[in-house]
């Protein structure tokens, strides 16, 4: 996964947690709503991977696909940028879970069918190993930047990071 990518997630997490806390402030409260919305991502991304994704590899082709969760960080930050309320949160981290879950995941390990079967374990160690850990080393300290920041901030942050993917991807 590209670095912008795992940018980009850590900016949508710090927002949606960050209203969800605010709009429910007893724990007990928060880890319910919390657990529903991820039954919900979970029944959704299911049906998505099994019902549509194939069709739109068939139909558009896998890396058109895996354009697919840049291009929602994009639309998701743009509309945080106009109006960031509970309500665009859930649909934004929604979105964005069931499209990861549902159809870039399994685009991006496509990428590696291609790898000769001798090498792919090497190559996929090397992703999870050397990016991987980068990836999560500058998650954590842009979440450390981004809690520092106005939030009107942290979305033009993430708009900017999601405009880098589209163009790496």
């Amino acid at each position: 996964m590209p670095v912008s990518l795992v940018l980009a997630l850590a900016d949508v997490t710090f927002p949606f947690m960050t209203a969800m806390s605010e709009a429910f402030p007893k724990e007990s409260e928060l880890l319910t709503v919390l657990a529903l919305f991820s039954a919900a991502v979970t029944l959704l991304s299911f049906l998505t991977g099994t019902l549509l994704a194939n069709r739109l590899y068939a139909r558009l082709g896998v890396a058109t696909v895996a354009l697919a969760l840049p291009l929602m960080y994009l639309a998701g930050f743009g509309l945080w940028i106009v109006r960031f309320t509970l309500t665009t949160a859930v649909i934004v981290r929604f979105a964005q879970q069931v499209t990861q879950r549902g159809l870039s995941n399994a685009a991006f390990s496509a990428f590696y069918s291609v790898i000769p079967s001798a090498r792919r374990g090497q190559v996929l160690a090397f992703m999870d190993g050397v990016p991987g850990q980068l990836c999560t080393v500058i998650s954590g300290v842009l979440l450390i930047i981004a809690s520092s920041l106005a939030m009107k901030q942290v979305f033009w942050l993430g708009f900017v990071t999601a405009v880098v993917a589209v163009v790496v991807m």
